[in-house]
């Protein structure tokens, strides 16, 4: 949004110029030689009373073409001029299209993060002492979808797109798993620093072996350590924000969580409209040029 607020910001100073210049050159007009006080060529000035031919003697341009000038009888404004009055006359329906088409006509894309921190605490002693934490998971996610404006504004939830789960333990070990949930793959490093990827879907084993081969965990026989991974699975499922609520017992506790949203028009949908824009507007200056240069190109 920045991106297009910022291009019409230029817009409308150009079109604020273009209207002064406009206003400059047709007030102003060009006149005609003001020494002469009969007809005269429209090209050149040359006096052209009594004339009886339909060219100019001086500059040869045809009188029909070019014009006979009057005392005090204003000249058109240009090819210069031209361009600019066709500048101020095509922007602000421009910028009018220009927007209409972008609200109706291009794609919206949406995008949503979503993180939260869970802690898996352990009672030493009696329930009265502070717990300890052991393990701490930081998961995120974050996906993009992309409408029509016909096919709907805003969605209830964006689905995510890829999930990132980190693992850190009291001892200050740390894993992480990266999940491509479109394309069904993950991805980590283990211990020893290779990394594993492959195209499969995260379930309790793929995270047994990420956890192990991590050292995260070395023995996830444990009914812990199997319980840690059930709640791992559970936020694997439902998402970081959701995560392991529904869970019968689970060993991880939510810390904390956000989320945040937005949507802006497809850049190259903006930029397709924008460059439709220039094109007709280009093509209009040509010909306009074109057309008031011909008085010119003449007396040449």
């Amino acid at each position: 949004m920045l991106f297009g607020g910022v291009i019409f910001l230029l817009l409308g100073l150009v079109f604020v110029a273009a209207v002064f210049v406009a206003v400059v050159l047709i007030a102003r007009g060009r006149r005609g030689p003001g020494s002469h006080a009969d007809p005269s060529c429209g090209a050149c000035g040359y006096n052209v009373r009594g004339l009886s031919q339909l060219s100019c003697p001086e500059c040869g341009a045809d009188l029909r073409e070019v014009g006979i000038l009057t005392p005090n009888m204003r000249r058109g404004i240009g090819p210069i001029g031209g361009v600019v009055l066709w500048s101020v006359i095509q922007l602000l329906p421009g910028m009018i299209g220009a927007s209409l088409a972008i609200a109706f006509l291009v794609p919206n894309v949406y995008t949503r993060t979503e993180n939260a921190s869970y802690a898996h605490r352990k009672y030493t002693g009696n329930e009265t002492n502070p717990p300890t934490i052991i393990q701490t998971i930081d998961v995120s996610s974050a996906g993009k979808q992309t409408l029509w404006p016909w096919e709907g504004r805003w969605p209830n939830k964006v689905p995510p797109n890829n999930l990132s789960i980190k693992v850190f333990t009291e001892q200050g070990s740390a894993a992480r798993l990266d999940i491509d949930l479109n394309d069904t793959a993950y991805r980590y490093q283990d211990a020893s620093g290779a990394i594993v990827e492959a195209r499969a879907k995260v379930d309790e084993a793929v995270l047994t072996q990420w956890l192990e081969s991590t050292g995260i965990m070395s023995d996830t026989s444990q009914p812990d350590r199997q319980g840690e991974i059930d709640d791992l699975h559970t936020i694997v499922r439902n998402g970081p924000l959701t995560g392991i609520e529904n869970a019968n017992l689970p060993l991880f506790a939510q810390q904390g969580s956000g989320s945040s949203s937005g949507g802006h028009p497809a850049p190259w949908g903006v930029a397709v409209v924008i460059s439709v824009w220039v094109l007709v507007w280009l093509a209009g200056a040509v010909f306009i040029y074109r057309r008031l240069s011909r008085r010119t190109s003449t007396s040449k």
